[in-house]
């Protein structure tokens, strides 16, 4: 059985896979590189970073045997080359008067990148414990509307039951010591 982390990874390949499409990424500069640690149900930060090979786990289950590797490669592909994750610190966070689940954020992506990000984890994480934080984003997403709104990354979470069946969200954490800008990769990759 999938870990939540393998389920929450397999979500966002799903999510860059529609998002991202064929777009190569952004090439990273000088920013320093990070690994991913994951947020545990209490948030705080474990110590051990997400492998790789995680990453397709909900592409292996939705394909056939023989479409299934040239999935997990494609998805593996996107999460580990394409996709950038960056540091970022959320400034400010307000809820959006027009909707019950998202948030409306600003982040600090470091060098003067400021970006507004509509989140939905209103209904999971309050503005005041968003708010100077640092969080993982994908910053190379194209814009989007949400409920009118520009979203301009997409903050990175993970979702797991409880022992009551409660769906507790957090957001995956940086590593201790990173800043605004600095990029995040995942143990085992290439990039």
């Amino acid at each position: 059985m999938a870990s939540s982390i393998d389920k929450a990874i397999a979500k966002l390949d799903q999510i860059l896979l529609a998002a991202i499409g064929t777009a190569p990424a952004a090439p990273a500069a000088a920013a320093p590189t990070k690994s991913l640690p994951t947020s545990n149900s209490t948030g705080s930060a474990s110590t051990s970073s997400l492998p790789a090979a995680a990453a397709p786990a909900a592409v292996k289950a939705a394909a056939g045997k023989a479409a299934a590797g040239k999935a997990a490669e494609g998805a593996r592909e996107v999460l580990t080359t394409k996709a950038q994750i960056k540091v970022a610190r959320i400034v400010s966070a307000e809820p959006l008067e027009n909707s019950a689940k998202l948030l409306r954020l600003q982040a600090d992506l470091g060098g003067g990148d400021t970006r507004q990000v509509m989140a939905g984890l209103a209904q999971f994480i309050s503005p005041q414990q968003l708010a100077g934080s640092l969080v993982c984003v994908a910053s190379n997403l194209k814009p989007a509307k949400l409920a009118g709104q520009p979203s301009e990354a997409m903050v990175l979470a993970a979702e797991a039951a409880d022992a009551a069946g409660n769906i507790i969200v957090r957001t995956l954490l940086p590593p201790e010591g990173s800043q605004p800008g600095d990029l995040v990769h995942l143990d085992g990759s290439t990039c």
